[in-house]
């Protein structure tokens, strides 16, 4: 699995994370969403700072898990960008991900909780219920933009 260019592992019923753009090479149908959760621009820099951990949730139609806590890990891409979530670090922008799934039917939603170092949750954000595309091409990627907003 690839989240935010961080090398995982892929799960083997249709779960792939990747950079924005590749899909080349995937076979049979899927579909693809561009998922892009942001902080509040409400928020300052050190509202981010006890900010330890983020987790990804992905949920069906019928509110059944299909990626339960999955870590967006910080990720160094120049001296000063950064994206994912990391103790005094966390941007505001934690990176755009893309998730393909095998399903060609039915809607995901999507959530992304940012912990403190007591895994207590300090802000989320999430989507409503995205209705699944089968991709062909481009037009058929599915935009999943949030907020992760204070839970106080």
């Amino acid at each position: 699995m690839q989240i935010l260019g961080l090398s995982k592992r892929l799960l083997s019923v249709g779960l792939l994370c990747a950079g924005i753009g590749s899909v080349a090479g995937c076979g049979g149908d899927y579909s693809l969403f561009n998922v892009n959760p942001r902080f509040d621009p409400s928020l300052l820099a050190k509202d981010r700072d006890a900010v330890e951990s983020c987790r990804l949730y992905i949920t069906d139609e019928h509110d059944e898990k299909v990626v339960d806590g999955y870590p967006l890990e910080s990720k160094k891409l120049s001296e000063t960008t950064f994206v994912g979530c990391s103790g005094g670090n966390t941007p505001q922008n934690l990176g755009n991900l893309s998730y393909s799934s095998a399903r060609t039917s039915g809607s995901l939603k999507f959530r992304v909780d940012a912990l403190d170092h007591n895994n207590a949750v300090l802000f989320s954000g999430g989507s409503d219920q995205m209705q699944v595309k089968v991709f062909h091409s481009k037009s058929d990627i599915v935009a999943v933009d949030f907020l992760l907003k204070s839970v106080k």
